[in-house]
């Protein structure tokens, strides 16, 4: 006898195995599919969980006072235009206290952001930032005044709609 063949006569099923446990699968497929699921969690139950995990990635994210996320984000945003602009001041202005958090990605900011070298604005725009776990910030979105002046409709697809009207106005100044 060849390996091959004793490997094939060991894991064969004979057909007769077979019958007697298609009964037995049928029955359980039968019980499974009857028994009741266990009571979901009510609403109010979901939402204090939710709340509670958005918390927590919050907490392990944000930068622990607002000076050092103001400092981390001065740091994002020098980077961000140091290849177009060289080295510039950057005014920032948060167009909303606090982080927005979907899910449990990482806490967004919106902010202004303005380039300026000797008194003059080389750049302008509106940003989404996400706070790294208490150490960077990166920039996700950044439109310009101009952007947003041409294609208004990208405000919309970028910004929570509570922002929208804030980051037009921005533009418009």
């Amino acid at each position: 006898m060849t390996l091959n063949s004793w490997i094939r006569r060991k894991t064969a099923t004979p057909p007769e195995q077979v019958r007697g446990v298609a009964p037995l699968l049928v029955f359980v497929a039968l019980l499974t599919a009857c028994t009741p699921n266990p009571p979901a969690a009510d609403h109010k139950e979901q939402v204090e969980i939710l709340q509670k995990i958005q918390a927590s990635h919050i907490d392990a994210n944000l930068p622990a006072t607002r000076e050092e996320f103001m400092k981390l984000a001065q740091t994002a945003f020098k980077s961000h235009f140091k290849p177009r602009f060289g080295e510039v001041q950057v005014k920032l202005e948060l167009l909303r206290d606090g982080p927005t958090q979907s899910g449990v990605s990482y806490p967004h900011f919106y902010l202004w952001a303005e380039a300026i070298r000797s008194g003059r604005t080389l750049e302008r725009g509106a940003a989404r930032v996400d706070c790294v776990e208490r150490t960077h910030i990166v920039i996700t979105d950044f439109l310009t005044a101009q952007e947003i002046h041409d294609n208004p409709g990208r405000v919309a697809t970028t910004f929570p709609s509570a922002l929208t009207e804030s980051v037009r106005q921005h533009a418009s100044r």
